[in-house]
Protein backbone atom coordinates (compact mmCIF):
# COMPACT_ATOMS: atom_id res chain seq x y z
CA UNK A 1 0.00 0.00 0.00
CA UNK A 2 2.10 3.26 -1.22
CA UNK A 3 -1.04 5.56 -0.74
CA UNK A 4 -0.86 8.10 1.89
CA UNK A 5 -3.85 9.06 3.03
CA UNK A 6 -3.34 13.12 3.48
CA UNK A 7 -2.90 13.20 -0.11
CA UNK A 8 -6.23 11.33 -0.45
CA UNK A 9 -7.65 13.10 2.29
CA UNK A 10 -6.48 16.53 0.55
CA UNK A 11 -8.03 15.60 -2.76
CA UNK A 12 -11.23 14.71 -1.26
CA UNK A 13 -11.26 18.46 0.56
CA UNK A 14 -10.84 20.23 -2.96
CA UNK A 15 -13.17 17.71 -4.83
CA UNK A 16 -15.84 18.06 -2.69
CA UNK A 17 -15.21 22.15 -1.59
CA UNK A 18 -14.72 20.91 2.17
CA UNK A 19 -11.74 21.97 5.16
CA UNK A 20 -10.26 19.59 7.52
CA UNK A 21 -9.47 21.36 11.36
CA UNK A 22 -6.51 20.66 12.97
CA UNK A 23 -4.74 21.28 16.05
CA UNK A 24 -1.32 24.18 16.73
CA UNK A 25 1.97 22.89 17.34
CA UNK A 26 1.01 24.53 21.03
CA UNK A 27 -2.28 22.23 21.13
CA UNK A 28 -0.48 19.36 20.56
CA UNK A 29 2.01 19.76 23.23
CA UNK A 30 -0.73 20.04 25.68
CA UNK A 31 -2.54 16.75 23.92
CA UNK A 32 0.65 15.08 24.96
CA UNK A 33 0.77 16.05 28.60
CA UNK A 34 -2.48 15.09 28.86
CA UNK A 35 -2.76 11.70 27.37
CA UNK A 36 1.08 11.24 27.92
CA UNK A 37 1.49 9.99 25.07
CA UNK A 38 4.42 11.03 21.85
CA UNK A 39 2.42 12.69 19.00
CA UNK A 40 4.76 11.97 15.87
CA UNK A 41 5.38 11.09 12.21
CA UNK A 42 2.06 10.59 10.06
CA UNK A 43 0.25 10.52 12.98
CA UNK A 44 1.43 14.27 13.73
CA UNK A 45 0.74 15.28 10.53
CA UNK A 46 -2.80 14.30 10.52
CA UNK A 47 -3.51 16.15 14.10
CA UNK A 48 -2.22 18.88 12.57
CA UNK A 49 -4.21 19.16 9.61
CA UNK A 50 -7.21 17.14 10.17
CA UNK A 51 -6.91 16.09 14.46
CA UNK A 52 -10.17 18.23 14.70
CA UNK A 53 -12.52 17.57 11.74
CA UNK A 54 -11.68 15.92 8.32
CA UNK A 55 -14.32 17.56 6.60
CA UNK A 56 -16.68 14.35 6.93
CA UNK A 57 -13.98 12.25 4.76
CA UNK A 58 -14.61 9.36 7.69
CA UNK A 59 -16.40 11.08 10.15
CA UNK A 60 -16.92 10.20 13.85
CA UNK A 61 -18.47 6.72 12.89
CA UNK A 62 -14.79 5.00 12.85
CA UNK A 63 -12.58 7.85 13.95
CA UNK A 64 -14.13 8.71 17.47
CA UNK A 65 -11.92 11.78 17.95
CA UNK A 66 -14.74 13.68 15.99
CA UNK A 67 -17.25 12.15 18.04
CA UNK A 68 -18.99 15.70 19.54
CA UNK A 69 -20.66 14.06 22.51
CA UNK A 70 -17.45 12.73 23.89
CA UNK A 71 -15.43 14.67 26.83
CA UNK A 72 -12.00 14.54 27.90
CA UNK A 73 -13.49 12.72 30.38
CA UNK A 74 -14.35 9.93 27.60
CA UNK A 75 -10.67 10.16 25.96
CA UNK A 76 -9.00 9.49 29.41
CA UNK A 77 -11.46 6.59 29.95
CA UNK A 78 -10.59 4.87 27.00
CA UNK A 79 -6.78 6.05 26.82
CA UNK A 80 -5.80 5.04 29.81
CA UNK A 81 -8.51 2.85 32.06
CA UNK A 82 -8.99 0.39 29.46
CA UNK A 83 -5.29 -0.73 29.34
CA UNK A 84 -5.58 -1.04 33.45
CA UNK A 85 -8.56 -2.53 33.59
CA UNK A 86 -9.08 -5.68 36.01
CA UNK A 87 -10.99 -7.60 33.08
CA UNK A 88 -8.64 -6.29 30.15
CA UNK A 89 -5.08 -7.96 31.54
CA UNK A 90 -3.99 -8.86 27.97
CA UNK A 91 -3.67 -4.45 27.59
CA UNK A 92 -1.77 -4.20 31.06
CA UNK A 93 1.61 -4.66 29.20
CA UNK A 94 1.74 -1.88 26.32
CA UNK A 95 0.60 1.12 29.40
CA UNK A 96 4.31 1.78 29.15
CA UNK A 97 4.37 1.76 25.35
CA UNK A 98 2.04 5.50 25.96
CA UNK A 99 -1.17 3.90 23.99
CA UNK A 100 -3.66 5.84 22.29
CA UNK A 101 -6.96 4.97 20.54
CA UNK A 102 -8.04 6.80 17.94
CA UNK A 103 -10.75 4.43 16.32
CA UNK A 104 -13.85 2.14 17.03
CA UNK A 105 -15.46 -0.34 14.53
CA UNK A 106 -18.25 -2.24 15.42
CA UNK A 107 -18.31 -0.84 18.96
CA UNK A 108 -16.30 -3.73 20.01
CA UNK A 109 -12.91 -3.39 18.02
CA UNK A 110 -10.35 -0.73 19.54
CA UNK A 111 -7.55 0.37 17.77
CA UNK A 112 -4.83 2.01 18.56
CA UNK A 113 -0.92 3.76 18.63
CA UNK A 114 1.57 2.79 20.83
CA UNK A 115 2.92 6.31 20.89
CA UNK A 116 6.47 5.65 22.68
CA UNK A 117 7.16 3.22 19.04
CA UNK A 118 8.53 4.65 15.86
CA UNK A 119 6.80 2.71 13.81
CA UNK A 120 3.38 3.17 14.56
CA UNK A 121 1.88 0.16 14.04
CA UNK A 122 -2.28 0.00 14.52
CA UNK A 123 -3.01 -2.48 16.96
CA UNK A 124 -6.69 -4.26 17.93
CA UNK A 125 -8.25 -5.14 21.20
CA UNK A 126 -10.98 -7.47 19.95
CA UNK A 127 -12.96 -6.56 23.53
CA UNK A 128 -15.70 -9.79 22.50
CA UNK A 129 -12.69 -12.08 23.08
CA UNK A 130 -10.48 -9.93 24.70
CA UNK A 131 -7.35 -10.34 22.63
CA UNK A 132 -4.81 -7.86 21.04
CA UNK A 133 -4.06 -8.40 17.60
CA UNK A 134 -1.41 -6.47 15.39
CA UNK A 135 -3.02 -4.87 12.44
CA UNK A 136 -0.05 -5.53 9.87
CA UNK A 137 -0.98 -2.03 9.08
CA UNK A 138 0.80 1.32 10.47
CA UNK A 139 -1.12 4.22 11.31
CA UNK A 140 -0.71 5.49 7.64
CA UNK A 141 -1.93 2.56 6.45
CA UNK A 142 -4.86 1.80 8.57
CA UNK A 143 -6.04 5.37 7.67
CA UNK A 144 -5.70 4.35 4.25
CA UNK A 145 -8.58 1.36 4.80
CA UNK A 146 -10.55 2.78 6.66
CA UNK A 147 -10.98 5.12 3.32
CA UNK A 148 -10.92 2.06 1.17
CA UNK A 149 -13.50 0.56 3.26
CA UNK A 150 -15.83 3.39 4.67
CA UNK A 151 -15.78 6.03 1.69
CA UNK A 152 -14.31 4.84 -1.81
CA UNK A 153 -16.07 7.03 -3.48
CA UNK A 154 -14.52 9.87 -1.42
CA UNK A 155 -18.24 12.27 -1.12
CA UNK A 156 -19.01 13.66 1.79
CA UNK A 157 -20.85 10.78 4.50
CA UNK A 158 -23.04 13.42 5.80
CA UNK A 159 -24.36 16.76 4.58
CA UNK A 160 -22.47 18.80 7.81
CA UNK A 161 -18.83 18.10 9.05
CA UNK A 162 -18.54 16.62 12.36
CA UNK A 163 -16.05 17.91 14.96
CA UNK A 164 -14.46 17.03 17.83
CA UNK A 165 -11.97 18.07 20.87
CA UNK A 166 -9.37 16.14 22.53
Amino acid sequence: MNERFMDMLKEYLKKNERKAIGYSEEEITKIEKLYDIEVKGDFREFLKYAGRCDGDLLGDDPVILYRQTWSIQSYLRKNYFNFIDEDYTVLHGDLQKKPFIFSIEMETYYFYIRTADDDLKVYCFDENEEILKDTGMNFNEYMVDLVERYNPELKPTLDFSTVGEL
